[in-house]
């Protein structure tokens, strides 16, 4: 399937799009693999989540947008899973997750806490995704 994007021309190979080693996509002479598309898009959808869980620390506003992104990638990995034998990156910032909205709700807490809570969870989460960086 042919597409002109910002005058730029590109095809769009469709039938590979479960096939994660074939070109998705090609731009003149040069082709993308489906892995390469989904490792963009989970690196965008990554930052995206981490930007708009450090706003809610600060602004409660844009709590309910960090809740909705955690639930949106936790049914993301529902289609992903496979029975993990050990601990895996994404299981354990799901727990992390679960673990916070119960600390959040157990009982009132003043904004300082909140806040500590939220801020000691996106951390956890961010040391956990970045670990086999060092």
């Amino acid at each position: 399937m042919k597409f002109n994007f910002a005058d730029i021309e590109f095809i769009l190979h469709e039938k590979n799009f479960r096939n994660d080693n074939m070109p998705l996509v090609q731009i003149k002479d040069k082709f993308v693999t489906t892995k390469e598309v989904k490792f963009h898009i989970d690196n965008i959808l990554r930052f995206i989540a981490n930007a708009v869980e450090v706003i809610s620390i600060t602004d409660e506003k844009y709590r309910k947008y960090s809740i909705a992104l955690n639930c949106l990638n936790s049914i993301r990995g529902l289609f992903n899973a496979k029975t993990p034998e050990k601990l895996t990156e994404e299981a354990a910032k799901i727990t992390i997750d679960v673990v916070k909205e119960i600390a959040l709700t157990v009982e009132p807490l003043d904004s300082f806490h909140k806040k500590a809570i939220e801020s000691a969870a996106f951390f956890a989460k961010f040391t956990i995704e970045n670990i086999g960086n060092l």
